[in-house]
Order: C-alpha cells, then structure tokens, then sequence
C-alpha cells in the first residue's frame, strides 16, 4: 500500500496494549565519536513510525544566547531527564490541545521511533527501536516519495513506496563522526538492491517483543480507517505509543481524565540516542489532517513566569549531550 502524505505514513495511534520488556538494549545503536568515526547499521523497518515531542530540562535565553539549565517542576518526581508531548500534528481528546511543556518554555524536538529489525553479520537478527529525528526520517520518506513519482510516471507498481511493508529493502544507515558538532553523527541511508519479504519467524519474533489486543486495533481502525487495510504485525514489537506517552504537566490530571496513568513499567533508565533535530513549535496545529481525534478545548497549563518560548536548539537523548547550548541549523 502507498501513504500519499506524511501524516498517513505516521501512525499516531493511541491504543492501549502494553508489554514489559525493559529498554535497556532495546535501541539501534549509531553512536560513533573521534575514535570510532564510523558505524554501519542494516535495518528492516516495520511497520508505520510514531512521531512526538521531546522537551528536555533547558531553555533559550535570549540575553545569553544559550540555553540554560530549567528544571522539570516535577523533576523530584520523576528522575528520567525528558518529557514527551504529541506530535505538533496530533490531536488526542485525551490530552489538552496546547502542549504545555513548549508554552512552558521547554526546550523540545520532534522525534520519531519504529520498530526494526536489525541484521547482524552472521545472518541472525533482533527486534530493536529506532528513534531518531527529521534528520533521518526524512530520507526514509523521500526514497518514499520518489518511487510513487516512479511508479506514477512508469504506470507500475514494482517499486516500493512503503519501506515498513511485507515487502521492502534492507536499509543501510552510515552514521559518521561529525568534528563540528561531535554530539550528532552525520545520517546516510542507502538501500539493498533486491527486495526481501517479511519471513514468519521475523513476525513472531516482533509478536514476542509486544502486541495490541483485537479490541485495542478495532478501536484504532474507528478512528483511522484506512489502516485497517494493513497486517497486523505493523503493529507487533514495542508499543511505541506507551513508550513515548505523553507526559503530564503537573496539575494538568483533572483536565486530562483518563488519560493520567504513567508509561507502564518499562525500563528507560539505559535507553540513549544521540541526535539533534528540529524544535516543535509552541502550539503549533497542522492545517492537514489529523491522523488521531479532533481534541476537545481545554485550559492550558499554567505557564512559568520566568520562561519564554523555547527558541530553536540542538536536542539529543544521550544525557551527556544535554549541555550542548548553540542552535542546530536543523532546529526551527
């Protein structure tokens, strides 16, 4: 099946489900510094991407032209170093409409994350995450977008335009060290040439790792229909939508209702990434369509008098980064 835009490419689905697998190995890993330079990756991607908002403990001074340390006000709460929100696209009634981490002052990026496989040298492979930003995930839509243009132009449909599908390319992503900005690898993304189909012991090994229940998808095809057309192991592996739930504002949970339970009990204490991508824009509303329900009118959050709109600035997972303070090109 193709996508013909971007918002049906990402599944922003809100179903329930959940599994317990801890995260501590559960990511790619691309890291690559000044003495390893270099990593090389092959990945097949499952299904749909899920795509939020992730703010961290900072923001933009604007006297300073840095940003600077602002804590969580639920930071005594919470140990983990960020908070995520909906994707600026993302409508939930659920959640307010407003993301109150960004009107707070938040520092924040939009990120992806979709479930793997990756190929290792002897032939074996492993369920993991990919969660990575525009950086990357934009390669992967434009070789998308390409093959439509392809397919469209040679009156066929031999080239694939779902890298996520029953039947796609191996991916190989290059990260290189970058000196200028040594935090951030420099992403490359290249295809293998023959095309391989999903294998019966791949979709079971991605049902191990975590699945929705018939009712939770028949809740989700309500609300996007067309993704009822699509197996249902594009939804097998780790239950991106719990993982990367959205993360209350304090004194929000009245307005919220059902939506105040926490992520599930799995481990993010040893989960990294280390890239840098664009800022998500305070309130931002997409003028296309929503892949989630409309959301109902709520109050904001109170905002934090001494914070003003986060300012575009580089954005990595990996908690050593964090004191990174110049702008990224990338960012808005």
């Amino acid at each position: 099946m193709s996508y013909s835009n971007t918002n049906q490419r990402i599944a922003q689905g809100q179903m329930g489900g959940n599994n317990r697998n801890s995260l501590k190995d559960g990511y790619v890993d691309l890291k690559v510094s000044k003495d390893a330079t270099e990593k090389e990756v092959c990945i097949r991607l499952i299904g749909l991407p899920y795509a939020f908002t992730q703010h961290q403990a900072k923001t933009y001074n604007e006297e300073l032209k840095k940003r600077v340390d602002f804590p969580f006000p639920d930071h005594e709460e919470k140990q983990k170093f960020s908070r995520n929100w909906l994707s600026p696209d993302t409508k939930d009634d659920r959640y307010p409409d407003v993301n109150p981490w960004a009107e707070a002052g938040y520092s924040g990026s939009l990120r992806y994350a979709q479930n793997v496989l990756v190929r290792n040298p002897d032939g074996s492979f492993s369920v993991k995450i990919l969660e990575k930003g525009k950086m990357l995930f934009d390669q992967f839509t434009d070789i998308e977008k390409m093959n439509m243009r392809r397919n469209e132009q040679r009156k066929n449909n031999n080239l694939v335009t779902c890298l996520g599908g029953e039947v796609t390319h191996d991916i190989y992503v290059l990260a290189q060290f970058n000196p200028k900005k040594p935090l951030i690898p420099d992403l490359k993304v290249s295809l293998e040439t023959e095309t391989c189909e999903i294998t019966d012991e791949e979709i079971e090994a991605l049902k191990k790792i975590g699945y929705p229940t018939e009712e939770e998808l028949e809740e989700l095809f309500a609300r996007e229909p067309f993704l009822e057309e699509l197996p249902r192991w594009f939804w097998y592996g780790y239950q991106l939508h719990r993982i990367y739930k959205p993360d209350l504002f304090p004194g929000s949970e009245e307005v919220t209702g059902r939506a105040t339970t926490s992520r599930g009990e799995l481990d993010m204490s040893d989960a990294t990434n280390d890239d840098d991508e664009e800022e998500a824009k305070p309130a931002a509303r997409s003028t296309r369509s929503s892949s989630t329900a409309t959301a109902v009118a709520t109050k904001p959050a109170p905002k934090t008098p001494a914070a003003k709109a986060a300012k575009a600035e580089e954005t990595t997972e990996d908690e050593s980064a964090f004191d990174s303070e110049e702008p990224s090109e990338d960012d808005w």
